[in-house]
């Protein structure tokens, strides 16, 4: 290898020699990447398409240097898989395969996907992973959700602001609540977690109360819309209703015939 930044990782690569196909990784220290549930029976997967035993690919066998750190190791083969060691003043973290290889079932259905990602990103920057992976994982849970129910309850709000309502006090809630967000977060960096999951919880529930007013301003505001729908409605039946039996009730427009006769037929 040429690259200059080659020498920053912590194994070497053997061109030609290829690993065996296991999805399956044994953990060989529990380090802070790793100490996630029942990682080790995930498929983190191989190349897409590929046998079993992948030959022909030169993708090429993954050797932890003198001195790295050995997190993992392929099942069958017993290959090193993923590794580390202290480079400068960093740390240098190598994954199996790169992120476009990971299987599609250990992203979308291993719960703790998004925990493996961002302790990776951590342990290489030299930031503390928390030691609860429960706790870990239920804060960055709750970070998201509440990102994504601003988002929402901001277009509900939007969506009733058009029909006139007054949502300046709804508004100042999710200001405050932002403030609250924000307090959470800075809790989280400092690594206070439990007080930054307090944090952000209050400001869930505190969205969901927000729903609730929503929901109630909602209604108030589209009053009046619905009685007009509900007029309009019942005057087009009702206008409907009189012509049709106007029509064909009284029949009002058609003469009725009083006499029918027949004349006598004429043979020839």
């Amino acid at each position: 290898m040429t690259s200059p930044i080659y020498q920053a990782f912590p194994m070497e690569v053997i061109i030609g020699k290829c690993i065996q196909g296991s999805p399956y990784m044994d953990i060989v220290e529990r380090t802070p990447v790793v100490n996630l549930p029942d990682i080790e029976n995930q498929p983190y997967g191989r190349p897409a398409g590929l046998p079993a035993t992948i030959e022909g690919t030169n993708t090429g066998v993954v050797v932890a240097r003198p001195g790295s750190k050995v997190h993992t190791r392929w099942r069958i083969g017993k290959e090193d898989a993923i590794v580390s060691c202290e480079y400068g003043r960093g740390t240098s973290l190598a994954l199996p395969m790169g992120w476009d290889h990971i299987s599609d079932k250990f992203m979308r259905e291993y719960k703790y996907f998004v925990d493996f990602v961002l302790n990776s990103v951590y342990f290489s920057a030299g930031v503390p992973v928390p030691e609860d992976p429960e706790l870990s994982h239920s804060l960055r849970s709750a970070f998201i959700q509440f990102h994504e129910q601003k988002t929402l309850m901001l277009a509900l709000i939007d969506f009733i602001d058009k029909f006139g309502a007054n949502t300046a006090p709804l508004h100042q809630m999710l200001d405050d609540l932002e403030e609250k967000r924000s307090q959470a977060n800075k809790l989280h960096l400092l690594g206070d977690y439990q007080a930054s999951w307090h944090a952000i919880k209050d400001a869930l529930d505190g969205l969901t109360r927000i729903s609730q007013e929503s929901a109630k301003l909602r209604t108030r505001a589209l009053f009046w819309v619905y009685v007009t729908e509900w007029l309009s409605v019942s005057a087009t039946s009702m206008f409907c209703g009189f012509i049709l039996w106007t029509v064909m009730v009284r029949r009002r427009y058609y003469r009725e015939v009083r006499t029918t006769r027949l004349g006598p037929a004429r043979l020839e």
